[in-house]
């Protein structure tokens, strides 16, 4: 490992200890040519010896995202959109949440650019007394025009419509909203409602959906 004067702490605006001129560190095995590492005067940070390298990507403490180049493809990340966290689920019947309490109301969320990961659990200790098709509020962000599903589910003490097998959440589309859909193999989905759900139903959604931007 070689190294080429001294990396200092960069700070926003790229300033560190003191005023940068270039800094580089270069790390290789002794036969290959080295990779550098540099950070420039401007807070820029530099890895790969050119924009050529395979190696080479940039990342600018004024800049909102990160290019990362491999020959003739660049991946572009938007770190402006890039958030985690937590969101809380609420269950309606027909809009309604009468009388709807939990023993476990938990959501969180990773979201990546316009992609979002999100993983719901609700435990139901009474479902009220509002009916109607069933569905969830409270989406950290808003969906994309054409919604989505998100099909990896469990639940328990639930009672699936006659020859419905499996449970999805529909992402409604340009909302913060979702629907539990029933579903089988060779059949049409249906809505699930409050005749499904018990006082004590557990359900449990992890998956994805693209928001509007």
């Amino acid at each position: 490992m070689a190294y080429r004067d001294q990396l200092l702490p960069v700070a926003a605006g790229g300033t560190g200890l003191g005023t940068l001129t270039a800094h580089s560190v270069q790390v290789g095995n002794g036969t290959s040519t080295p990779t550098q590492v540099s950070v420039g005067s401007n807070g820029q940070v530099l890895v790969g010896a050119t924009s050529a390298d395979p190696a080479f990507a940039t990342l600018s403490s004024s800049a909102s995202s990160i290019a990362y180049t491999t020959g003739a493809n660049t991946l572009n990340l938007d770190i402006t959109n890039y958030a985690t966290g937590t969101w809380t689920p609420v269950l309606n019947f027909g809009g309604g949440t009468t009388g709807i309490t939990y023993t476990t109301q938990f959501g969180q969320y990773q979201r990546m650019g316009n992609l979002v990961f999100i993983q719901m659990r609700i435990t139901l200790s009474s479902k009220g007394s509002s009916t109607g098709s069933a569905g969830i509020t409270g989406l950290p962000f808003t969906s994309g025009s054409k919604g989505g599903f998100i099909v990896f589910g469990d639940l328990s003490s639930f009672t699936y419509s006659a020859s419905q097998l499996l449970i999805a959440l529909q992402i409604n589309a340009s909302a913060t909203t979702g629907s539990y859909i029933q579903c089988a193999s060779g059949a049409s989905t249906i809505a699930a409602s409050d005749t499904n759900f018990a006082n004590n139903t557990s359900t449990h959604f992890e998956g994805y959906y693209y928001t509007s931007n």
